[in-house]
C-alpha cells in the first residue's frame, strides 16, 4: 500500500481541501465521556507544546466529544489526526463506531483508551492503531500518540 501524499497549495489547503498541519496544528478528537478525563487530557497535551524539553514542535488543535454521535458529527465536519477514543464511550458499540470513524477518515489515527485493561485484546481486533490503559501513567499515552503520529505521518518535520 503506497503512501498519501498531500499537495500543500498556496491558499494554506492541501490536495484534499483541507488546512495543512502547520497551520492548525495536529486535530485532536478527546472522544470521552468524563469530563475530567478529557481535561486532564487536554492539559497533557496542553503542557506537552508548551514544554520546551520536549521534542514536540507540533501545537495541538483540540476538540471534545461527550458521546458517540457527537464525535460522528464532529468527524463529519472537520479533519481529524487523530482520536483518544474511551473504549466504552456511549452511543455506539465500541468496535461500529471505530468502524465509523475509519471510514469516515480513513488516515485518522485511533487510540483506544479503557479502564480495562481487557479491553485492549478487542480494540487491537477491530482497528484501532494504538490502545492506552486509563491506569497506565500519561507518558504511556504521549509515547504511544507520538509513535503512532510518526507512523502515519501527520506530525510535521521536526
Amino acid at each position: 500500500m503506497g503512501a498519501t501524499h498531500l499537495i500543500r497549495h498556496s491558499n494554506g489547503t492541501t490536495n484534499d481541501g483541507f488546512r495543512t498541519i502547520a497551520e492548525t496544528g495536529v486535530r485532536i478528537l478527546l472522544a470521552d465521556d468524563n469530563k475530567e478525563i478529557r481535561s486532564a487530557l487536554r492539559l497533557l497535551l496542553e503542557e506537552l507544546e508548551g514544554d520546551e524539553r520536549s521534542d514536540c514542535s507540533t501545537y495541538y488543535s483540540i476538540e471534545e466529544a461527550t458521546d458517540a454521535k457527537s464525535a460522528l458529527s464532529l468527524l463529519e465536519r472537520q479533519p481529524i489526526e487523530a482520536v483518544l477514543l474511551d473504549w466504552e464511550l456511549p452511543g455506539l458499540a465500541p468496535d461500529r463506531l471505530v468502524h465509523e470513524i475509519k471510514a469516515l477518515q480513513p488516515r485518522c489515527i485511533v487510540i483506544a483508551m479503557s479502564g480495562r485493561p481487557e479491553a485492549r485484546r478487542r480494540s487491537l481486533q477491530v482497528g484501532v492503531d494504538g490502545f492506552v490503559s486509563k491506569s497506565e501513567p500519561p507518558d504511556t499515552l504521549l509515547a504511544l500518540l507520538r509513535t503512532t503520529q510518526a507512523r502515519a505521518g501527520v506530525t510535521e518535520p521536526q
